[in-house]
This record gives C-alpha cells, structure tokens and sequence, in this order.
C-alpha cells in the first residue's frame, strides 16, 4: 500500500512543484528526499496531535542545515 502511494504521488503533484524541488535544497540534502516525507507526516501529525505536527512541518521548511543535525525529539 505504502509502495503504490509513492508511485502515484508523481502524477498527482503539480508540475510547479517538480520544477520547485530542483531548486530548494536543505543544506546539502535535497528537500525533495527529506522536505517532502516530512511535510507529509506533519500533515498526518497535525490531523492527530496539532502541536507536534506543526514541531514536523517546522523541521521540512528549515532551510538553515542538514536535517540530521537538527534534535526532533
């Protein structure tokens, strides 16, 4: 289920935002590999639990570092 949610996630995205991803880069980390999981788990985090979910969305838009060096917990 998971596998077949990220092959379908390409043709629902707009194309806006596949031109986007080339140009924003978290540190040296591509948004696109670690912004974008992140974004969607806060989205999830924010329907269950609003505080922490805003804490997620909060690490996908920092733009200042790797997200590795960044403390989530």
């Amino acid at each position: 289920m998971w596998v077949r949610k990220w092959k379908i996630l390409p043709l629902v995205l707009p194309e806006r935002a596949l031109v986007l991803h080339q140009h924003i880069q978290v540190g040296h980390v591509d948004f696109w590999q670690i912004g974008w999981p992140l974004f969607l788990f806060g989205l999830w985090k924010i329907i269950s639990n609003m505080e922490r979910g805003f804490l997620y969305l909060g690490y996908a838009f920092k733009v200042n570092g790797p997200l590795q060096e960044t403390n989530i917990m």
